[in-house]
C-alpha cells in the first residue's frame, strides 16, 4: 500500500554511511510540518553518528537497508496521520 522508493547509499571507508531517497521526492507535510529525522539535504537520520549504533565493520544490507525500510514505514505513517515516532 505505499510507495516504491529508490535509495542510494554511499559509503566512505572509516565513515558514516549516507541513505538519500531518489524517486519519489520526500514532501513535507506542510511549510509547517516538515519531514522529520533528516539531515540537511534530506539525508536520512537512520542512527545517532558516533555512539556506536552502527560502526565500519558492520554490514550495510544487514543494518543500513533494514533501518531504511522502517525509516521509510514511519515516514508513510507520518505523511498519512501527521504522527511522528520518536
Amino acid at each position: 500500500m505505499s510507495n516504491l522508493y529508490r535509495i542510494r547509499v554511499t559509503y566512505r571507508l572509516q565513515k558514516d554511511p549516507e541513505v538519500h531517497v531518489v524517486q519519489p521526492a520526500l514532501r513535507d507535510r506542510s511549510s509547517k510540518d516538515r519531514i522529520p529525522h533528516v539531515y540537511p539535504g534530506n539525508r536520512l537520520c537512520l542512527f545517532l553518528p558516533g555512539v556506536g549504533e552502527w560502526r565500519p565493520t558492520d554490514s550495510i544490507p544487514d543494518t543500513v537497508i533494514p533501518w531504511t525500510a522502517a525509516w521509510l514505514y514511519f515516514y508513510e505513517v507520518w505523511l498519512a496521520t501527521g504522527q511522528c515516532s520518536r
